[in-house]
Order: structure tokens, then sequence, then C-alpha cells
């Protein structure tokens, strides 16, 4: 499966060079295999359990917040410094059949994600947010449609 952070978290950067104003944002991006096991399989309900690995893409986003001015012709207002690491984890979820197409499902998944220990730096001397080993906890809830092949 694919995780998406789509709205970027907001964190103020460490320090701004002189004169220049700055935000920083942080965006996630996993990509991850499950193997599941079903140990409960009835009519109407089923829960699984599995183990989780993958890549995770951790984006750190500093953009210039000033007008735009004539002296910039071409280019980004911002860098982005993307750090890049492995996951692995465990999962659990369940899905309840509401009528004969549709079920209520919910998962929740608890991962380790292993980032490079020495961050990554742009020209500015600003570095990754993320470092190291992080701990994560995902749990969503959905509605499914299933079609009969």
């Amino acid at each position: 499966g694919i995780v998406l952070g789509l709205i970027p978290t907001a964190h103020p950067p460490h320090q701004d060079p002189p004169g220049i104003e700055r935000d920083q944002t942080r965006s996630y991006l996993t990509f991850e295999g499950t193997a599941r096991y079903y140990p409960v399989v009835l009519q109407k309900v089923e829960w699984w359990i599995g183990l989780t690995g993958g890549m995770v893409v951790v984006n750190d986003n500093f953009q210039v917040v000033a007008e735009r001015d004539d002296r910039a012709l071409l280019g980004p207002r911002g860098v982005t410094i993307r750090t890049e690491g492995g996951s692995i984890g465990f999962a659990t979820g369940f899905a309840y059949e509401l009528t004969s197409h549709w079920s209520f499902t919910g998962t929740a998944r608890y991962s380790e994600w292993f980032l490079p220990t020495v961050p990554a730096h742009d020209a500015f001397g600003d570095e990754a947010s993320l470092t190291g080993t992080n701990e994560v906890i995902s749990v969503a809830f959905g509605l499914a449609y299933r079609l009969a092949l």
C-alpha cells in the first residue's frame, strides 16, 4: 500500500538566513507491503494480522515568504531536503460486511522508520528534520466496495 501525507505539517525553520524569511513544511510518503494472516473469517466479519516493510521518504521544504521581486528570474523560491529510509512493523485490521458489496474496515499500524543518522543539509545550513529511528502509529477507517468476479 501507499500512504501519502498530502497536507504538509508546518514547522518553523531552525534559523533563517539574514534578510530572508521562510516557512518550513514537512510531508511524507511510504510505500510498504503487508504479509497478512486471517485468524478469523466469519460470515460478516474478518480480522487479520500482519507484518509490514518498505520504504519511507520525508520531504522538508523551506519556502521563501517574501513577495516576488525583479531579482529572481528562474527557479523555485525555496529548497527541499529529501530523506529516504526503510520501515518495518506490524499491523492489524478488520472488515465488517454491511451489505453484499459494502464493508466497513479498520486498520491499525505500528512501524519503525530507519532514516540516516546524519541529517542532510542545504546551502543555508538547514538540516533534515527527521533522522535515525522514528516510531510511527497509524489508525484508519474506511468503506470498501467489493465486486463479484
